[in-house]
């Protein structure tokens, strides 16, 4: 993970390689995880032509490359780049099944053989082998049919009410260069944002305060946005402005 941002370039990648092989005692890289998109940074993606870059990098030094793609579905609607393109550029990939696809837990771990020979045993000792993983995999499988396609509707709804909110006195909402699905939603100084969060629960929307940052909130859209029309939930927002 890049320090307060959502990614490190290959630049800075290359003066750690260059830092932990030219010391005193030499303490060579061995491997390098990309995360996209990144959860500490509201959802940001990494730019395709710099995981490019990097997992390059990393293939002509020797460098095991693993993707921590656990939202890579997500990322995939959201940058247009399909998660084969993606996955194609790593040794190994990471995705949840619970995060999105409706499992309660789980994940798959993609490679090839030579990388997850002997992972068998691994995933007995974490629960892989449980008689009931046929559930989660069945949950998973069906939530999985047709994400992107939901998800990709979803997004392009959610910008849309993006631009509707934008329109209304005393909310502002913003978008990252790379974002995925969160935007940063900023309230008037005179809003009251806890009696405006609490009324729009009331219609089945829900806002995330941040903390620390007073009249800030997240907007996380996914594809129950899909459940109702932008002019419903823009009249929701008004309506909750009204009484803020």
């Amino acid at each position: 993970l890049a320090k307060g941002k959502s990614y490190f370039t290959l630049e800075e990648l290359n003066q750690a390689v260059a830092e932990s092989t030219g010391g005193r005692v030499a303490s060579p890289i061995g491997a390098v995880m990309i995360e996209s998109p990144v959860r500490r940074q509201m959802g940001q993606v990494v730019p395709f032509d710099e995981m490019k870059a990097i997992t390059d990098f990393c293939r002509e030094q020797g460098i095991g490359t693993h993707l921590d793609g656990a939202r890579l579905y997500m990322m995939s609607a959201a940058s247009g780049v399909s998660p084969r393109e993606y996955s194609a550029l790593f040794d190994t990939v990471y995705v949840s099944l619970y995060k999105y696809f409706g499992a309660p837990f789980g994940a798959v771990l993609a490679g090839d053989f030579s990388h997850l020979d002997g992972m068998f045993h691994t995933r007995r000792m974490f629960g892989g082998g449980l008689a009931s993983s046929y559930f989660v995999a069945g949950l998973a499988l069906q939530g999985a049919h047709g994400f992107e396609e939901r998800f990709h509707k979803a997004l392009v709804q959610g910008r849309d009410l993006v631009k509707k909110l934008n329109d209304l006195q005393g909310i502002e909402v913003r978008e990252f260069d790379h974002g995925s699905n969160i935007f940063p939603l900023a309230f008037a100084p005179g809003v009251d944002q806890k009696r405006l969060v609490e009324c729009l629960r009331r219609r089945d929307i829900f806002l995330y305060p941040d903390e620390g940052a007073d009249q800030i909130s997240r907007l996380t859209v996914n594809t129950t946005v899909l459940r109702q029309s932008n002019d419903t939930i823009v009249q929701a927002f008004i309506e909750a402005l009204e009484s803020a």
